[in-house]
């Protein structure tokens, strides 16, 4: 007979390996999609193919079919198709030619055709365009799944601040708009949290009633969260409260909150964003509470009891928001602003060391992906989306080891009608495989280290000594900020 804790171990236990699989199926399907692009443009351009492979190390499946060895490798970070014609000759065929010219370069098998430098470019490029493809293709099934739209509130417009804190304090107000933050203009209010993030302190031009007058600059804080990442306390993003989803026996159900309601006021205080009730809630814990509502036009008021959610150990009325809807452009272009602004940050003094403890290796990249499928499909397709643009443009650096390097080695061809030298690359390609290797091991290690935390503030779980991150909103991406399409919960 099976004891009901039995069956909560069991429920548990399959609840992780659906996590643990779901994760390697994503993390995997992106590196898939990513080296598809790479083998279909180089069959299309004629070039020979010897591995197909998603994956690292030894094979736990492979299979040969037509001269192609298509295998799975044990470690999942990353993977490679081989093309042998775009390899660097070896050193026996560099002795016999040392320096053949573009048109005349020969491969390492008889017979093969030599591949001109447009040829790579393309080949290189398509890994990271069938990722774009891929980030477009999830932007538009999350905007077609949307069943509730609530309009993004493009604007970085401030909807509380805690009277505590050092922004109110230095003169923030909610309501503010946000125009500028230290000489840099501010169009999203992740632009406002991501420049926050890289400095001990924020100058900014916050605009009052209006975009065009009343403008007044405050120069605020910021403060090191759990992860070491600075953030500026005691504020929350001006967001309209608009139920998406009543959990099954909460609060919330129980006192008759419904879908497409729309929170305006909790124990008399109105609100002004979903940060802000989610404030609110986490300092009411087993307190009876009047939420003033808006339903098909009219104001109602519903009692709600703010309880603690054993699973994740914070308290909750039990919603999840409506997922804000945009474009998929502009779900895409969110995305890629905000990892070129990062990859900025790591160049420029002052940034760079802020913006270098923000980076997270392979391991908080499957820490994501799981919170992010935790909290259901929009968030995870989100996700996804998010790390395809990021693989992309990563990949498009001009660093040797990557895509980006290869089109700057056949640009170089292109310019010159020469190969650079056999050694050279060879030696370049492994230098910076090492560097690669190194960095990817001292993210992981650090990862590892602070995993737990991690996982607290990705979940919106409280710090174990300071209660006041009680309130902290959840986050299931790198950002600060929900991704378009996004249903965070409370």
């Amino acid at each position: 007979m099976l004891a009901l804790g039995d069956a909560g171990i069991i429920a548990t236990v399959l609840k992780g390996a659906f996590l643990v699989l779901a994760v390697l199926l994503t993390f995997g399907f992106t590196i898939f999609v990513h080296e598809l692009g790479h083998f279909l443009v180089a069959r299309t351009c004629g070039m020979v193919v010897d591995v197909f492979a998603i994956g690292f190390g030894r094979a736990i499946w492979q299979k040969k079919h037509k001269g192609i060895v298509y295998k799975i490798g044990w470690i999942p970070f990353g993977g490679y198709v081989a093309l042998p014609q775009m390899e660097p000759p070896t050193e026996e065929r560099r002795q016999k030619d040392p320096e053949p010219d573009v048109g005349e370069e020969r491969t390492e098998r008889e017979g093969l055709p030599p591949v001109k430098p447009w040829q790579k470019i393309l080949v290189a490029v398509a890994g990271p365009v069938g990722n774009i493809i891929l980030a477009f293709i999830l932007a538009w099934v999350i905007y077609a799944m949307n069943p509730q739209p609530v309009a993004v509130n493009v604007a970085a417009i401030v909807g509380y601040v805690d009277a505590d804190s050092a922004a109110h304090e230095a003169g923030l107000r909610a309501g503010d708009r946000i125009l500028s933050a230290n000489g840099e203009t501010v169009r999203t209010w992740y632009d406002f949290v991501q420049l926050g993030a890289l400095t001990e302190e924020i100058t900014v031009d916050v605009a009052r009633d209006t975009g065009h007058t009343g403008h007044t600059e405050l120069t605020i804080p910021t403060v090191m969260n759990e992860l070491d990442v600075r953030m500026i306390e005691g504020i929350a993003q001006g967001s309209l409260c608009v139920v998406g989803k009543v959990a099954p026996g909460t609060s919330a159900e129980s006192a008759g909150l419904e879908p497409g309601d729309i929170i305006q006021e909790f124990d008399g205080i109105k609100l002004g964003g979903r940060g802000h009730l989610q404030m609110l809630v986490a300092e009411r814990e087993n307190v009876a509470v009047s939420a003033l509502i808006e339903r098909d036009g009219k104001a109602m008021n519903l009692d709600v009891t703010p309880r603690r959610d054993e699973e994740h150990d914070m308290v909750r009325i039990g919603i999840h928001f409506a997922m804000e809807t945009t474009t998929p452009w502009n779900q895409v272009k969110h995305d890629a602003v905000a990892i070129l602004r990062l990859l900025r940050a790591l160049v420029t003094p002052g940034e760079a060391g802020h913006a270098a403890k923000g980076i997270g290796g392979p391991p908080a990249i499957l820490m994501l992906i799981g919170v992010s499928f935790s909290s259901g499909l929009i968030p995870a397709l989100g996700f996804i989306r998010f790390l395809n643009v990021n693989l992309a443009i990563l990949n498009l650096m001009p660093i040797p080891i990557l895509d980006g390097g290869h089109v700057m080695f056949s640009l170089y061809e292109m310019l010159t009608r020469r190969r650079l030298h056999p050694k050279f690359v060879n030696v370049t390609m492994h230098i910076f495989m090492v560097l690669l290797i190194a960095v990817m091991l001292l993210l992981t290690a650090r990862d590892l280290k602070r995993a737990p935390k991690i996982m607290r503030v990705l979940r919106g779980e409280p710090a174990p000594v300071d209660k006041a991150k009680d309130a902290a909103e959840p986050a299931a991406t790198p950002e600060d900020a929900s991704l378009p399409g996004e249903m965070t919960s409370e």
